[in-house]
Formats: C-alpha cells, sequence, structure tokens
C-alpha cells in the first residue's frame, strides 16, 4: 500500500478534507469504513510526515492521529502541527489502544488535542465527533466567504460612490468654469465703459475737480484697473486645466527655458540669478506648463529680500513621480499661511507691498492638478521658499534633460 491516499467521495455538497493518520494498513481501512461519507474528503496518511507535508497545502476539518508510530510519533506530530500558524487551530483527536494510561493522556492534550478515541473505535461516536467538527469548519469557512463577499461588495459600493463624486464634482467644476469665463467675459464691456468715462472725467475736466475729487477720480481708475485684472485672471484660470487644453509630452526644461525668456525684464531690474538643472519630459499642456513656470519664477523675483533674488530649479524622481523643486531666497511665506497662499484671490501682503492679483498660485495648482499631479509649498531651510511640483512619470526609464 502506498505512504498515502486520497479518497474523493462522490456528492453534491462541497467536500470538507479529514485526515486520518495511522501507520497500519489495517487501521486506514477501519477509519475509511466508518468515515466515509460524501461530503467528506478522507486523505489517509501512513506516517508523522506524510501527514504534515499534507497539512502545508490543505486545511482540514479535524485531524484523527495515531499516537504510536514509528520516526514521528502522534505526539510530536500534533506539536508540530500545533506549531505551524496555518495549522495551529486545527482540532486533533488522538487514536490509542493503551486504555487508563492518564499520563499519555495528559501528554496527549498538552500536545494539542481536543478529544482522546480508544481503539476498537465505536463506529457510531467516532462518526458524531468527526460530524461536528466537519459541520464546524463548513460553517466557519462559509463565513469567511460571507465576509469577503461583503468587504468585495463595500468595496465596490465604495467605488461607484467615489466614481459618482468624482462625476458630479467634475460636472460641477465644469459648469463653474464655464460660469467663470462667460461671467467675466460679460463684465469686460462695462468695466471698460466705466474706466472710459472716468478717465474722460479726468481728463477733461482735469484742474477743475478739488484736491479730494481727484483723489476720489483715482480711486475709481484704480479699482477699475484692479477689477479689470481680476476678470482677466478669472478667465485664465477658467480656461486652464480645461476640456480643450491637449496634454502631450512637454519637456518642462523648455518650458523653463521660455518662461525665464518672459521674465528677462524681472530678472534685470532685481538683478537676480535664474538657473536650473536637468528637467524631465512630462504629460501636460506645453503653453500652461510655460505659464506654471511663469508665475513661480516670477513670484520668486517679486517677493525678494533685499538681497538679489537666486531661483534654481531641480528634479528629483521618486518612484513614479516626478518632484520638480523651485527653490528662492526670497522673504518666504509663514508655513500657517502654507494652503492659503494657493486659493483664489487670496494675497498675503497689501497692495501697496507688492501689486497683483492673488490669482498666480491658483493657477498653478489648477493646472498642476488637472495633470494629475500635486503642488505644495514648505520653507527653504535657510532663507525662502520652495515650491515643489509632483507630475506622474512619462515612462519607467526617463531620464531628465
Amino acid at each position: 500500500m502506498s505512504a498515502a491516499l486520497v479518497l474523493d467521495s462522490a456528492g453534491g455538497s462541497e467536500e470538507v478534507g479529514v485526515l486520518v493518520v495511522d501507520d497500519e494498513a489495517a487501521g486506514l481501512l477501519a477509519m475509511k469504513s466508518v468515515l466515509e461519507s460524501s461530503d467528506r474528503r478522507l486523505v489517509l496518511a501512513r506516517s508523522g510526515r506524510d501527514a504534515l507535508r499534507f497539512m502545508l497545502t490543505e486545511d482540514f476539518a479535524v485531524v484523527l492521529l495515531d499516537v504510536r508510530m514509528p520516526d514521528i510519533d502522534g505526539l510530536e506530530t500534533a506539536r508540530i502541527i500545533r506549531s505551524r500558524p496555518r495549522s495551529a487551530a486545527t482540532p486533533i483527536i488522538f487514536l490509542t489502544a493503551a486504555s487508563g494510561d492518564d499520563d499519555q493522556v495528559s501528554l496527549g492534550y498538552e500536545a494539542g488535542a481536543v478529544d482522546y478515541v480508544l481503539k476498537p473505535v465505536n463506529p457510531t461516536i467516532l462518526d458524531s465527533k468527526v460530524a461536528v467538527f466537519v459541520d464546524l469548519f463548513r460553517t466557519h469557512r462559509e463565513l469567511v466567504r460571507q465576509s469577503v463577499r461583503t468587504r468585495e461588495a463595500e468595496r465596490r459600493r465604495d467605488l461607484a460612490e467615489a466614481q459618482n463624486r468624482i462625476l458630479e464634482l467634475s460636472r460641477s467644476n465644469s459648469q463653474l468654469e464655464q460660469f467663470a469665463f462667460a461671467a467675466s467675459h460679460d463684465l469686460r464691456e462695462p468695466m471698460r465703459m466705466i474706466a472710459s468715462y472716468v478717465q474722460l472725467l479726468d481728463e477733461r475736466y482735469r484742474g477743475t475737480f478739488d484736491e479730494s475729487a481727484t483723489r476720489w477720480i483715482g480711486h475709481a481708475l484704480d479699482g477699475v484697473t484692479r477689477m479689470q485684472a481680476m476678470m482677466d485672471g478669472l478667465m485664465e484660470v477658467a480656461r486652464v486645466g480645461g476640456a480643450d487644453e491637449a496634454m502631450e509630452p512637454t519637456s518642462t526644461a523648455t518650458a523653463f527655458d521660455d518662461a525665464l525668456r518672459s521674465l528677462s525684464v524681472a530678472v534685470e531690474e532685481s538683478q537676480g540669478v535664474v538657473s536650473r538643472g536637468p528637467l524631465p519630459t512630462v504629460l501636460a499642456s506645453r503653453v500652461n506648463m510655460v505659464q506654471v513656470f511663469q508665475n513661480l519664477l516670477g513670484n520668486a523675483l517679486k517677493f525678494r529680500s533685499e538681497v538679489p533674488p537666486h531661483v534654481h530649479a531641480t528634479a528629483r524622481r521618486d518612484g513614479a513621480l516626478w518632484h520638480i523643486t523651485i527653490q528662492d531666497n526670497g522673504i518666504g511665506i509663514d508655513p500657517r499661511d502654507a494652503d492659503r497662499a494657493f486659493r483664489i484671490f487670496q494675497r498675503l501682503h497689501t497692495r501697496a507691498e507688492f501689486p497683483g492679483t492673488g490669482l498666480g498660485l491658483s493657477l498653478v495648482c489648477t493646472a498642476v492638478r488637472s495633470w494629475g499631479g500635486e503642488v505644495r509649498f514648505e520653507p527653504a531651510p535657510v532663507q525662502g521658499s520652495r515650491f515643489i511640483v509632483s507630475l506622474p512619470c512619462l515612462s519607467p526609464d526617463e531620464e531628465p534633460t
């Protein structure tokens, strides 16, 4: 007879494994005749080693283990079964021909047995004991499956809800963009007329107004000019990241250089130094990428300290992301204002200190997020600011240029 035998019983219900271990063929055949059932899969092992090998790859409802076996006896086999995480909770019933040996019974329970059955076995009692463990195993397995199905259903439901929220947010953002663009566009003409008439008043009646009236006209012109700039900014924010913006492989090095050329006057006036290391190619809108660098570099040049500005850009790859860092030695940003700096129309300084609309960083954030990235601020180690633009890598082996 072979060292191990697997018996697949016919039947409609899903079978549960029962492992029987006995070094005597007659004992295995006796167990087979008693335990064979349509809902059980009997696995017969002739040694402790065979039993341990079976338990490496299969879970059993119960193990019927003969105590006295050569090589590895039942007690040692039970201890090894209990020491393995996969089989640590598997019930073990010892089979023994010795009766009245209390010491051996104690050793058996210490080794992990849940019960003892004396040979020759009572078929009805043994079958009933095994049936209890088979039912418990089947119930536990079904509970585990139900738990998995429940988690999967919850995961699908959460995913569907998240997708619906994303769809709603996308629709809402699109409507807001359209509204902002339309409102800004429609208000431009009335604002232009107001500016024209106020300018006519200033030009035609200059010298006839008293000092207060002249000051009020100046305030009106300044307000109209700022309102026009804000409407232009709103239209720009609505346009950036919109569906009409084509994404393509974009060299951030070229975009940086183009932005720097457009800022040449600001660099010269501030006596600044702007430089970069190798920068990557990413999937983005080329035009908007130039604008992102224009805003970040322009801010670094504008918000400078007493010393000439020094601005440097570097790139670092981390897994599937490129992190492009623009660092300056300017006046910096209070870390408490880091989030507010990216909000639309948020200004951290008075107009007397630094002119502007408070739209630049909001535009940067909108553009970068539309490309699947993020932008964040952190203080420079000594003085100034760091803005880190994180964007997905275009290819796994890409190198910056």
